[in-house]
């Protein structure tokens, strides 16, 4: 669940103060959240996009535009920090495990 401020056309996902205290028109509406990761391999700083399938604006700490799309879930709290990503190869028969964060 996302706010849009009218005056302001932003999405957001809490509405800000000061357009509250300015009594902007709000939309309350559903989108997906999407989660991102800088490609540069010295960088690999996340961010997210509220209801837009690419991150389109630079990267706040390398100025990088290249952008991939990551785990909603840090790489830290799934146990896998510091390990390059997988990539699939032809003939692969796929993954040996499924994850599981319950279990």
């Amino acid at each position: 669940v996302v706010w849009l401020c009218l005056e302001c056309e932003r999405a957001l996902e809490q509405r800000m103060q000061r357009c509250i205290d300015e009594q902007h028109e709000f939309t309350r509406t559903t989108v997906v959240k999407r989660f991102f990761r800088c490609l540069n391999p010295e960088c690999r700083q996340r961010t997210t996009t509220l209801g837009k399938k690419r991150c389109i604006k630079p990267c706040l700490k390398c100025g990088c535009v290249k952008w991939g799309q990551c785990s909603a879930y840090s790489d830290k709290t799934l146990g896998i920090e510091n390990q390059p990503a997988a990539r699939a190869q032809p003939g692969d028969p796929g993954p040996a495990t499924t994850f599981n964060r319950r279990g």
